[in-house]
């Protein structure tokens, strides 16, 4: 996960929305799917793409959700 996201999602309840907004939605796609990331991280990075999500990731983010779909 690059560097950045980590400057924006710090900890839980201080996440920069506006920069993340601004960040490749690739990248925050990766993360929010990333199970190694913690929860509000994986969250603030799935929220942020909103309408651009690359469409190779969406397989990958909606099993994420699914029920029944292990989460750490």
């Amino acid at each position: 996960m690059p560097k950045r996201i980590k400057t924006l999602t710090p900890e839980a309840g201080r996440t920069d929305v506006e920069g993340l907004r601004a960040y490749d939605a690739d990248a925050l796609a990766t993360c929010a799917a990333d199970a190694r990331q913690p929860w509000w991280r994986r969250q603030a990075c799935a929220e942020a793409p909103a309408g651009r999500v690359p469409e190779r990731r969406v397989a990958e983010l909606i099993a994420r959700v699914q029920p029944g779909h292990p989460r750490p």
